[in-house]
């Protein structure tokens, strides 16, 4: 055979070889669940969008037993039994579907004396859900479970309670394993190849870090163990954004064709072939956890990408004995669409679950995820409502306009707090002027939920400046005895001689930034908050906190200044506003932790006056004429041509 004839014959031997190898392959190897099918996703104009994802083909890990446990902690079984503990129970209220939505909640991360973020977004994602005004019948039939690590206090088993949702306790993963410092972690992932980090890989100069604090997140593999309630389950990080053209049939559909579905969108960081754990869908196994819960060690708690990369590999690589990789179902990225600010406006308009960051990111007016603030902002302003109407207590409250604004009130805590303007004027009171005064206290007050307004025509006391003190102590416990919400401050302001200027001005930011200026140690003790003229304190407008220490201390002793027995506090020109600098000069109980005095260069801020120093100008909150009565404030007003709210 000469050397051509030679070389063809070899090719020719060799391509059948490659063609007999392909053939045994997809005969003996691959199942017809192998094959790739299409998933639809409709986006927000009614299109549909395909994707190509490859099914996930029925593992060892769902078929075959696992392998025992490793003795890992003391007196640990070698098989792990979840023991599902679901309030309301089944037997009080049964299922409404055997699709899940599961959030996973720590009562443990809330940052001390700040507003908890946390619990906001795990309660709006529930009430996403179950709410009846703005999702679809489909929606409605899903069970919101949202699980937990740690003993949630009375009030958050209430709130959950409150917006339909169910809770399920679940297990630390220190039950299973020993837990590593929460301060180390791996500085090279010990479940991925180097060339997975790889820059040249990244699709974008993105972190894709989840924090874990606790190791909370890893409790989320114990979900996989909810077979006996559950078909399938969409687990959601609580910071996302569901948007209303959501359909969870759909997507539940595509888990029930096939029962060891596991699916979740790419890491839009670190390439397609690693996947973003904030949006899981899958079908629980027991079987599949306990394979899980084998093949997770302590190491793998501190990698830096923490379950991410644990799941990413494990999907990637059952642990069994066939050589065929399993990958996870890839989703759409409309159903976690990561970094959005830099994604194109379309897809954020068309995606249906996003990850948001908005309580500690400002967004821009011009940035993909405006409309997303908007609803979500829409949102928090439903459920507040929603609470405010139904509950004697809420749990969120309008979402300020200033960024700056917001940041103060979650850094305070001071976001869901309450004010009550209390206005004493007598029955004997101009009628102009009355009613010149209620429509300014009601006009701001339409601005700001949060802010109500009481008037107090009735003196009980000597006469109606003492009347404050007696009417602040009525209303903090009269509201309380009826059952009516608290209200977390009181805000002290005359009514013949002072009007509200500024309706864009929030109260919560006021005190907040009042709060913050102080101490660590004083800022939980920050209970009055009262400004300085040219003379002295000025209790023309001012604002008490509804605590402890204003209730049993300050009020009582505030009031026997009217009564004093001694003549030169009792018969003192300033009367009640005296009793309070007498207090504070004297520091008699401990009113120098408690009292914030604005120095008179910043008098503005509260109490802003007809005359310098301190004298009015636009922007201030209120304009307050003292010793000239309503015709001061009236002139002044005139004079300037100066708007009230």
């Amino acid at each position: 055979m000469n050397p051509t004839n030679q070389r063809t014959f070899q090719i020719v031997v060799a391509v059948t070889i490659l063609a007999l190898c392909l053939l045994f392959v997809e005969l003996g190897i691959l199942s017809s669940k192998d094959k790739i099918h299409e998933t639809t996703a409709s986006d927000s104009t009614g299109t549909s969008t395909t994707s190509g994802t490859s099914a996930f083909k029925v593992g060892c890990d769902l078929d075959r037993p696992p392998p025992p446990l490793p003795q890992l902690l003391p007196n640990q079984e070698t098989e792990f039994t979840l023991k599902v503990q679901l309030s309301p129970s089944l037997e009080l209220r049964p299922l409404r579907s055997k699709d899940a939505v599961i959030t996973l909640f720590d009562p443990e991360t809330a940052q001390l004396d700040a507003f908890d973020t946390h619990l906001a977004d795990a309660l709006l994602l529930a009430y996403s859900f179950n709410s009846r005004s703005s999702l679809s019948p489909s929606q409605k039939k899903v069970e919101v479970i949202v699980a937990h690590v740690n003993p949630l206090n009375q009030m958050q088993k209430k709130a959950f309670e409150d917006v339909g949702a169910r809770l399920l306790s679940l297990p630390p993963i220190s039950a299973f394993l020993p837990v590593p410092s929460l301060h180390s972690h791996s500085s090279n992932s010990s479940t991925l190849n180097s060339s997975t980090l790889n820059s040249s890989n990244l699709e974008q100069d993105e972190d894709s870090h989840k924090p874990c604090p606790n190791h909370v997140c890893w409790s989320k593999l114990f979900l996989f163990g909810l077979d006996s309630i559950f078909d399938s389950i969409l687990y959601l990080d609580p910071s996302v954004v569901v948007s209303p053209l959501f359909n969870a049939s759909a997507l539940f559909d595509l888990a029930s064709q096939d029962p060891g579905f596991f699916g979740a969108v790419p890491s839009f960081g670190l390439g397609k072939s690693f996947l973003d754990s904030s949006v899981l869908l899958f079908n629980p196994s027991t079987n599949r956890m306990n394979w899980i819960l084998n093949s997770l060690t302590p190491n793998h708690l501190t990698d830096y990408y923490r379950d991410q990369s644990f799941l990413t590999s494990y999907f990637s690589t059952i642990p069994c004995s066939s050589s065929s990789p399993i990958p996870y179902t890839p989703l759409p990225d409309s159903y976690n669409l990561q970094h959005a600010t830099i994604r194109p406006h379309a897809l954020s308009k068309s995606s249906f679950i996003i990850p948001h960051s908005f309580w500690t990111t400002e967004t821009s007016p011009l940035s993909p995820l405006a409309p997303i603030h908007t609803y979500w902002k829409s949102q928090i302003y439903s459920l507040y409502t929603y609470q405010s109407k139904h509950l004697p207590y809420t749990t969120l409250a309008p979402i300020p306009s200033s960024f700056k604004d917001l940041s103060l009130m979650v850094r305070a805590n001071t976001f869901t707090h309450t004010f009550a303007i209390l206005t004493i004027m007598s029955r004997d009171s101009d009628a102009k002027i009355l009613n010149r005064t209620m429509g300014n206290r009601a006009r701001f007050c339409k601005l700001h939920p949060e802010v109500s307004h009481v008037l107090v025509q009735d003196v009980v006391a000597r006469n109606a400046v003492w009347q404050k003190a007696w009417s602040v102590e009525d209303l903090i416990l009269g509201e309380e005895s009826k059952g009516k919400k608290k209200v977390d401050w009181i805000w002290l302001l005359d009514g013949r001689d002072a009007m509200i200027m500024n309706g864009d001005a929030e109260l919560r930011a006021i005190m907040a930034s009042f709060i913050l200026a102080r101490p660590p140690i004083l800022q939980p003790k920050t209970d009055i908050i009262i400004a300085h003229d040219k003379h002295a304190m000025n209790a023309g407008s001012f604002f008490i906190r509804n605590s402890h220490w204003t209730r049993t201390e300050f009020l009582p002793t505030w009031k026997s200044y009217a009564n004093h027995t001694e003549e030169e506090h009792r018969e003192h020109v300033w009367q009640e506003q005296w009793a309070i600098i007498h207090m504070h000069q004297k520091n008699i109980t401990g009113t120098k932790d408690h009292l914030v005095e604005i120095e008179q260069e910043r008098q503005n801020l509260i109490n802003a006056v007809t005359m310098e120093p301190g004298m009015y100008k636009p922007g201030d909150l209120i304009v307050h004429a003292p010793g000239n009565g309503y015709s001061g404030v009236n002139w002044f007003l005139e004079y300037y041509k100066y708007k009230e709210v």
